[in-house]
């Protein structure tokens, strides 16, 4: 019983140490500031948290808008190297907020799910939008399952 707790209690000190730890804009590099101030004023905001992930990246996760449900309207995520390099921003928004998908996903994207649902539902449940440096892509609820398409509405496998 004690070697089951005691390799319980290890076990729980390794997920601790191996989450992201949260730390103060102050501890980032001016090149990753810098290159965040650059790449979006939405990053800026108040509340905004800054790790630094097992890879070395800098992850700045930042909440914006209040959702009618739960949580805010969107979740933004960048990541940056330790030199200032951009690698991507994600933004997950609202399951709820139909406003929001709508305006978000472009048309062409918005239309290709629609084609490919046949009618069933689509855009149902969180929409996940990432940029990177080699472009954008959407992730969301096309009939029976999740789909990503590029900028383009080509469907990425």
């Amino acid at each position: 019983m004690k070697k089951i707790l005691m390799s319980i209690m290890i076990l729980a000190g390794i997920a601790i140490v191996a989450q992201d730890a949260t730390i103060a804009e102050k501890d980032v590099p001016k090149k990753v500031v810098a290159a965040r101030n650059k790449k979006a004023a939405a990053l800026k905001r108040k509340g905004a948290q800054w790790t630094k992930n097992a890879q070395g990246e800098y992850v700045l996760t930042v909440g914006i808008g209040k959702s009618s449900v739960e949580g805010p309207e969107q979740n933004l995520t960048a990541r940056f190297k330790e030199d200032g390099t951009w690698i991507s921003t994600e933004n997950v928004l609202d399951a709820y907020n139909e406003k929001l998908k709508k305006r978000m996903v472009t048309r062409n994207v918005q239309a290709a799910c629609n084609k490919r649902a046949d009618g069933g539902p689509i855009m149902m449940g969180g929409v996940t939008i990432t940029e990177t440096p080699k472009g954008k892509t959407f992730e969301l609820m096309c009939g029976e399952g999740r789909v990503t398409f590029d900028a383009k509405a080509k469907e990425v496998k």
